[in-house]
């Protein structure tokens, strides 16, 4: 099952690690100053997931390439608009004259969300660190692998913020059913999760129809886990959020400001405890965790605020 952890202290900057049980590599959402986040941390990181390039959003990034520098893979950097120049300024702000092509250097793979399905991949690589076009990105997702799917929302913020969706790929598992075990089995799952209603599926001599062999699976929906960071609380925005992130199991969302202030949230395109938790409670998710505070609370006051959040998740305002 998917778990998430913060890796920042709540005074801190935002950074959160999603992972999962035996699989070796972790993602990262946003990269803030985080005093929790290890050199391993940065080591196992197989993509990281900015939200918006604020620096309290990506400050961190340089600690991050510095621990990954030898780990000689792809990471994949997913975030706005911008952030393949983003990325590439931050490496030339180094110089490499150390570093030759023959060393065992990361190298990134960058997708630029553009617009809602219009992502533009590039790769970037020591030493030079230029920019390769490698054209559009192709499906629903930002990212995905064999373990994980990520989709998005694009929100508000003065300037593009993005919301994730990670969620686990779901389990289909066979029951028990007339017919010996075989390849057909890995077959007939495909067919399911592909909705190929009529595909042939051949067991033995017989050819059957996948649509009459779909009683004999059981399909179980992965766990989901949503990140929604800056954003102004309006219609569009949070119907945006309601479509991303409906029933999901967990839910990680600002609540920068005291409702009282939301004169300066509005002001600064921020949602309030308030809000955020009165849509957590509208979206319906099962679990909710109120992150990324204005650094004007302090102690009892940001008590406060992730209590007020709480109680509009609960309907007890």
């Amino acid at each position: 099952m998917l778990t998430a952890q913060l890796k920042n202290l709540a005074n801190e900057d935002i950074c959160l690690q999603i992972s999962l049980p035996n699989h070796r590599w972790s993602y990262l959402c946003d990269c803030g100053f985080a005093s929790q986040l290890t050199i391993k941390d940065c080591k196992n990181t197989e993509a990281l997931f900015i939200s918006h390039t604020h620096i309290d959003h990506f400050s961190n990034f340089d600690t991050l390439m510095r621990h990954q520098l030898p780990i000689g893979k792809q990471v994949v950097i997913c975030g706005p608009q911008g952030i393949a120049q983003n990325v590439q300024h931050k490496l030339l702000a180094y110089n490499w004259q150390a570093l030759t092509v023959d060393d065992k250097a990361v190298f990134y793979q960058i997708r630029e969300i553009r617009a809602q399905g219009d992502i533009e991949v590039y790769e970037i690589n020591a030493p030079e660190w230029q920019l390769i076009s490698l054209g559009k990105l192709e499906g629903k997702y930002v990212f995905e692998n064999e373990v994980v799917m990520v989709d998005y929302r694009i929100l508000n913020h003065k300037t593009d913020c993005i919301a994730y969706l990670f969620e686990e790929r779901p389990k289909v598992r066979m029951g028990d059913s007339p017919y010996p075990p075989g390849a057909w089995i890995s077959d007939l799952k495909q067919a399911y999760l592909q909705n190929l209603d009529n595909q042939l599926i051949t067991i033995g001599d017989q050819r059957i129809s996948a649509q009459e062999l779909f009683p004999y699976l059981t399909y179980s929906q992965g766990y989901r886990i949503a990140y929604v960071m800056d954003h102004l609380p309006s219609e569009e925005n949070q119907q945006k959020i309601f479509d991303l992130c409906y029933e999901v199991d967990e839910l990680y969302i600002e609540a920068y400001y005291k409702h009282e202030d939301q004169a300066m949230a509005w002001l600064n395109h921020h949602s309030t405890a308030k809000l955020s938790g009165a849509l957590a409670r509208r979206v319906q998710a099962k679990q909710l965790f109120p992150v990324h505070f204005s650094r004007r609370y302090k102690d009892e006051e940001l008590a406060q605020v992730i209590a007020e959040c709480m109680q509009a998740f609960v309907g007890d305002e």
